[in-house]
């Protein structure tokens, strides 16, 4: 039963482990272990609300755990890379597809951003959740959200051109 469940879901979740984990590695990491704390902890499952979320519950945690743990040193809010990215915004024809550019700009991001704007937007959770998980104060964990939403909309623009992202604001 492990092996099928372990089947079903593993490209999914490895997906999930991905946007959170600085690269693939830790990625891999994540979701074993994410499927380890599953096993092991699923005589706690009572059928209340979706297996699935449960499971995905789980794998967030883990991701952030293995992320906090492997991290050897914690990196600045800001990112110096943003302001020196030279990214221009190329004619129409050569633009980037939509999940190409949005894939490039996350990765964009430093890791503490990235990683709460999963949480926030992606997945859902509150500030305060978000910053449990992170292990800092809640501003720290709303500035990060807020500056890597800032820098998301600066970066595709350039990637995927103004008149585009006019459009999607509409």
């Amino acid at each position: 039963m492990q092996k099928e469940l372990y089947d079903r879901y593993s490209a999914q979740f490895y997906a999930l482990c991905r946007r959170y984990a600085y690269d693939d590695e830790m990625a891999k990491e994540s979701l074993a272990e994410a499927f380890l704390a599953i096993f092991k902890g699923i005589q706690d499952y009572h059928g209340a609300g979706s297996f699935e979320v449960w499971m995905h519950t789980i794998l967030v945690r883990q991701a952030v755990k293995v992320y906090r743990r492997d991290k050897k040193h914690v990196e600045m809010l800001s990112n110096p890379d943003m302001e020196s990215a030279q990214v221009v915004a190329l004619p129409i024809e050569q633009q980037m597809d939509l999940r190409e550019a949005i894939t490039t700009a996350m990765r964009a991001l430093n890791d503490l951003q990235r990683q709460v704007f999963n949480l926030v937007a992606v997945d859902g959770y509150s500030f305060a959740e978000a910053a449990e998980m992170v292990q800092l104060p809640v501003h720290v964990t709303k500035y990060a959200y807020y500056t890597a939403r800032d820098n998301l909309r600066v970066l595709l623009s350039k990637y995927l051109g103004r008149h585009y992202m006019k459009e999607l604001e509409t």
